[in-house]
């Protein structure tokens, strides 16, 4: 998504459970539709992202990446428990009821 306009610029749908192989068709289907990418083009990206193929792609096709890894997530997920009592993320989930419960 652009930041800017906020205009998806990728879309695809997959049966993968995680995003680890969806990054790098994600550029590429970007380049196809808009041409080569700008020198200064930032990309940010969750930790479900993060592989070293992706980020090797990254470096390899100087694209400045910001992609979260997993401790990094997780240690907002911490600040989120401290400074946000209400976050789900201070409750027990039931996957059975699909509830959560405080």
């Amino acid at each position: 998504m652009d930041h800017d306009s906020g205009i998806i610029l990728a879309s695809n749908i997959t049966q993968d459970p995680t995003d680890h192989y969806q990054l790098i068709p994600q550029i590429e289907q970007i380049k196809e539709t808009l041409g080569p990418l700008l020198d200064d083009t930032k990309l940010s990206a969750d930790n479900g992202y993060f592989t070293e193929d992706n980020l090797k792609y990254l470096a390899e096709n100087n694209l400045d990446g910001y992609i979260s890894n997993r401790k990094q997530a997780t240690e907002v997920k911490k600040g989120l428990k401290k400074d946000k009592p209400s976050s789900k993320h201070n409750f027990l989930y039931d996957y059975d009821g699909n509830f959560y419960i405080c």
